[in-house]
């Protein structure tokens, strides 16, 4: 399957949302697939509390999307994400007045009921016993497992917006299988949006009609080692939306000056349409009045034959895999469908439409595409030294063909920057690489003035 990156994205998203992208990494400096993620997090936080997507006849979906952003240390999160996240906050805090006021009309609803109790007889007809009303605050304060789970128990949506990704991936407990299959388990339930049910001594916690999404940002390192260790995790990161969070450009007083204008007018454009989604009233039922009734989001007569002719495509893809490479691969394609039925219903949503056409099926299909790119270089290096090593050579070669010619000398460093794979590297990989391509007599290393490795193309 072709790679996607971040250009081909932004030529098949609504404009006014390729424009806040490109608008805040003109301002602030961040890099656009941070932006993009970051974006689409709020967007489908909004979406997931209203709809669900029905790419097949009785088969809904949910939105919920977990997004994950690589990053090697803290990397700015508070100045990017603030803004986008402004509108959820926003609606936080008019619920919560609104919340007083109902819960005030609860409790003098509750005063005439139990008068009404102590008063009754035999003949007497009870009223109906008065629902409380719920409190609506979406953002989980202790990102792990068993958080999300004791905050949906009070609520019915669930938004994880956090730096300390590590927090999530360390509920899962290397010590024992039993709770590595909890952790895996868990996350899967919550992305599949299946009822939650947790024994907690003699009590059953059972918690249906629910979403989560998650925005996480864990440091590199973390998130490798605990793909690379487990097999029951690795098959779970199918089910996460990952970028690899590239170095923070900061701009100076001058730049920030010369594009805030431009910033704040597609950021208000943004949060104004997220603010439409936000205000749309969330409906929910059950025993416990917190299961959500979502409306359903389809596909466009125009859209269907796309739809089903991409399900066949990946189906085949599946289906032709040899025995001796399924596994990742499998849990990687297995998924993809699927993440982009429901990218492309929050794009839809967004869009203000009740049915997904072309325009937003192309949206999801792109977006599912280049998370899927971004999720194979961290799978890559499962694979094996040899092969890492082999992808990255012919990576390198095709690299210098289109974007250097004989003479050129580049720093190891700049390559690294342009060629991402080599990242994913080895020091000794490195080593190995370039001494193949020197044998192959096409480039010459050499030692430069500050020690830094000198490349020459021959």
């Amino acid at each position: 399957m072709k790679d996607i990156f971040i250009d081909d994205v932004l030529a098949v998203l609504p404009a006014d949302l390729t424009q806040v992208i490109e608008a805040t990494h003109s301002h602030k400096g961040f890099d656009k697939e941070h932006i993009l993620t970051t974006a689409l997090a709020v967007i489908n936080f909004a979406a997931q509390r209203t709809h669900n997507v029905n790419p097949v006849r009785f088969s809904p979906k949910p939105l919920s999307e977990f997004f994950i952003i690589l990053q090697e240390r803290s990397g700015g999160k508070s100045s990017l994400w603030s803004d986008f996240l402004s509108p959820i906050e926003k609606n936080i805090q008019d619920l919560s007045v609104r919340y007083a006021k109902e819960l005030e009309f609860y409790d003098y609803e509750m005063a005439l009921y139990n008068k009404a109790l102590k008063k009754a007889d035999d003949n007497s007809i009870i009223p109906s016993k008065p629902k409380k009303p719920n409190k609506y605050n979406p953002f989980v304060q202790n990102p792990t497992l068993n958080g999300i789970i004791k905050h949906l128990e009070h609520t019915s949506v669930a938004g994880v917006f956090t730096q300390e990704g590590a927090m999530l991936l360390n509920s899962h407990d290397t010590r024992g299988d039993s709770s590595s299959i909890s952790f895996t388990t868990g996350l899967a339930m919550l992305w599949s949006a299946e009822p939650l049910q947790k024994q907690t001594g003699l009590e059953e916690v059972y918690l249906p009609g629910r979403r989560c999404n998650m925005l996480v940002m864990v440091q590199k390192d973390l998130a490798s080692d605990l793909f690379s260790k487990n097999n029951k995790v690795q098959g779970l990161f199918s089910r996460f939306l990952l970028v690899d969070h590239k170095k923070w450009i900061r701009r100076t007083e001058d730049e920030a000056d010369a594009t805030r204008q431009e910033y704040n007018q597609k950021m208000t454009v943004f949060q104004q349409k997220l603010q439409t989604m936000l205000n749309k009233s969330v409906k929910t039922q059950g025993f416990d009045n917190k299961e959500l009734i979502l409306e359903e989001i389809t596909f466009s007569a125009c859209a269907e034959p796309h739809r089903k002719s991409y399900s066949n495509l990946i189906t085949e893809q599946i289906n032709n895999t040899p025995d001796h490479e399924k596994g990742l691969e499998i849990e990687m394609l297995g998924k993809i469908y699927e993440h982009a039925c429901r990218l492309a219903g929050t794009i839809a949503v967004y869009s203000g439409k009740n049915q997904i056409g072309v325009d937003e099926w192309m949206a999801g299909v792109m977006l599912a595409q280049f998370y899927q790119t971004n999720l194979k270089y961290l799978v890559e290096p499962l694979n094996g030294d040899e092969h890492i090593v082999n992808t990255a050579e012919d990576t390198v070669i095709e690299w210098i063909k289109k974007n250097r010619k004989k003479g050129d000398q580049i720093s190891m460093r700049d390559l690294k920057m342009n060629i991402r794979i080599l990242r994913k590297l080895t020091g000794s990989q490195i080593d190995e690489l370039f001494k193949n391509l020197e044998l192959e007599k096409l480039i010459k290393t050499s030692l430069g003035a500050k020690g830094g490795i000198i490349v020459e193309i021959l």
